[in-house]
């Protein structure tokens, strides 16, 4: 439940947060590779993601940027369930890698284990159900977009009864042949599914 990305153009592998039987993991790892090898050095930031796990997250080869997306921070008394809505992005190519806080307005409910894939192409993460109590799976589509240097995010309502049934812990990818993306597969409390469904978006959406 943590994020890993490569960045082709600088041949770096990141990897960052997630949790273990230790509890939640802070910080951020990056390698380079050589044939077989990868020699991994530790990042630290004063500026960066507290830790988390179960987020949505994304690698731009474009611009060489890591995006991480909502998740669950670490458990308090108090708040057992304790969602972020925060974006964050890594600069997989500054010296040293460097987290930048994205401001989003409209963000979307904090949530763990979502369904969710970047297309490319058209900068944009859509992210897909999850959970915010551990019980019940969200039931919303949400689509950040980059233009520019200006991130927005936008809750898609679906009114044409198609959607397919909720669940977290779902994969998804997008296909560059016709810029749809596909999102499948995870689970509810009806069970897990075996499915695949085919989401379109258009230009202006």
């Amino acid at each position: 439940l943590h994020a890993l990305a490569f960045d082709p153009k600088t041949n770096t592998l990141a990897t960052a947060l997630g949790v273990s039987h230790e509890g939640l993991r802070p910080g951020l790892w990056t390698a380079t590779i050589d044939a077989d090898t990868a020699t991994w050095t530790r990042v630290d930031s004063d500026t960066a993601p507290t830790p988390r796990f179960g987020f949505a997250f994304a690698a731009d080869t474009d611009s060489g940027q890591l995006l991480i997306a909502s998740g669950q921070l670490q458990p308090t008394q108090d708040n057992p369930l304790a969602m972020t809505d925060e974006l964050w992005s890594l600069d997989l190519r500054a010296t040293p890698p460097t987290w930048t806080r994205i401001q989003l307005d409209h963000a979307p409910q904090g949530r763990r284990n979502p369904c969710f894939a970047y297309d490319d192409d058209a900068d944009r993460l859509a992210i897909w159900c999850g959970t915010a109590d551990a019980r019940t799976n969200i039931e919303d589509l949400v689509i950040i977009q980059r233009t520019d240097d200006t991130w927005t995010c936008a809750t898609l309502d679906d009114d044409t009864g198609d959607t397919p049934p909720r669940r977290s812990s779902g994969f998804g990818f997008a296909d560059p042949r016709d810029a749809s993306i596909w999102l499948g597969f995870g689970n509810s409390g009806a069970g897990a599914y075996q499915d695949l469904a085919r989401l379109i978006l258009n230009a202006d959406d």
